[in-house]
């Protein structure tokens, strides 16, 4: 796996963080030895195969959301069209094809859509959002904690269930957590780069939707409010930024207008974001 050059640069090795109201402890040796990056990303490697892709395809497609996207993949493999393939011909998707189309490659390499074709990009992603998570907190911390906090986000229950589901929400986790650890990063002065930040927010966009850049923004506004460090929205590159987001998720939603037209908005961008918090005829109750 092929990591940015900046968070798997062999830095210098961080200060231990004293526990507050008490001395600093030292992690034993055996457990910063297997921290060290050498041996900690292959194991979180290994550890994730056998959390997320042992069995991946043993077990039938289960609760409506899985199929539902099996059956978009399922279009876009036997020529549905890419940018608004009809869920079974006569229905619009409910979210945006990022992790769809991940899953029309994979299905078309192995020839055929099945179980273990339409899971994989959330097992994948699942897999490397836990090394991406060892490598960024090292940044931030040291090795043991980044490791640590590694295998705490790789067992995290629902972290579990979305690396192994054929649905959107490991995707969408992935590509807001780059996002989260670069805007701190970029908070902390660590790293000089701007724009992977808007790239994976775009790509979040991509994958559920104006959700992918609301909760990344609000969060990062109320972190900015609550530390009162204003001038870093100075260094943000917001226009760039901006200009990224609108060229690379803004595209594909003036596509899909353009041939989905009225229902397309409907579906996508009223029902799915706002009539669930207001109702209306397109609400769907189980989203109470």
């Amino acid at each position: 796996m092929k990591l940015p050059e900046e968070i798997t640069r062999a830095d210098p090795e961080p200060a231990p963080i004293p526990a507050y109201g008490g001395p600093t402890t030292t992690p034993p040796d055996w457990l910063q030895y297997i921290a060290e990056p050498r041996y900690a990303w292959p194991i979180l490697l290994i550890f994730g195969v056998a959390l997320y892709l042992v069995n991946l395809g043993g077990y039938p497609l289960y609760t409506k959301g899985e199929p539902r996207e099996a059956v978009t993949v399922f279009d876009i493999v036997h020529g549905g069209g890419v940018i608004l393939p009809q869920r079974a011909g006569v229905e619009i998707p409910s979210k945006p094809l990022l992790m769809h189309w991940m899953a029309a490659m994979v299905s078309l390499v192995a020839g055929g859509v099945n179980e273990f074709t339409v899971r994989l990009p959330s097992a994948g992603l699942a897999i490397a959002g836990v090394i991406l998570c060892y490598f960024y907190v090292r940044r931030l911390f040291d090795n043991v904690t980044a490791l640590i906090a590694a295998l705490i986000l790789a067992t995290t229950f629902q972290y579990l269930q979305a690396g192994t589901g054929a649905r959107v929400d490991m995707t969408l986790t992935f590509f807001m957590e780059v996002a989260f650890f670069e805007f701190i990063l970029m908070a902390e002065g660590l790293t000089r780069r701007r724009m992977l930040l808007y790239v994976t927010i775009a790509l979040a966009i991509l994958t559920k939707g104006p959700i992918g850049l609301i909760l990344p923004g609000l969060v990062a506004l109320i972190w900015i409010a609550a530390e009162k460090r204003w001038t870093l929205l100075r260094r943000m590159s917001l226009v760039r930024g901006a200009i990224v987001v609108l060229v690379l998720a803004g595209g594909w939603y003036l596509a899909a207008l353009i041939e989905g037209g009225p229902d397309f908005f409907r579906k996508q961008v009223l029902a799915e974001n706002l009539l669930r918090f207001t109702g209306g005829g397109d609400f769907h109750e189980g989203h109470i």
